[in-house]
């Protein structure tokens, strides 16, 4: 028996792949263990499989905001903030250019001879 609210976290991974959202299963248990997803739960439905961890699917698009703002050089602490609505991403232009020079400069420390 299966629910259209809720996937079993290897239906959440294949579903997220397929969307391609390049996450992998560790990812997925360290976004959850950071508070970025929701935690999975045991039984959400009726005739659930007790023994398998779900997702709600909308963490689907959750997961879809988390892999933008990411790309955009937001830390992950600054991506729970704004997931729980007490910050936002950089949507000034400036802002954003702060954003990218942060992380070339942070690239280029990583240069051998680079300092």
């Amino acid at each position: 028996m299966s629910n259209p609210s809720h996937l079993s976290f290897p239906k959440f991974l294949e579903q997220a792949q397929q969307l391609g959202l390049d996450v992998s299963e560790r990812t997925l248990n360290y976004y959850i263990g950071r508070g970025l997803l929701p935690k999975p739960i045991k039984r959400p439905f009726v005739g659930a499989d007790g023994r398998v961890a779900y997702l709600p699917v909308d963490a689907l698009k959750q997961l879809r905001k988390i892999l933008k703002l990411k790309d955009e050089g937001l830390k992950l602490e600054q991506i729970r903030r704004t997931l729980e609505g007490k910050g936002s991403a950089p949507s000034d232009p400036a802002e954003k250019d702060s954003w990218q020079r942060e992380l070339v400069f942070r690239f280029l420390r990583h240069l051998p001879g680079g300092h």
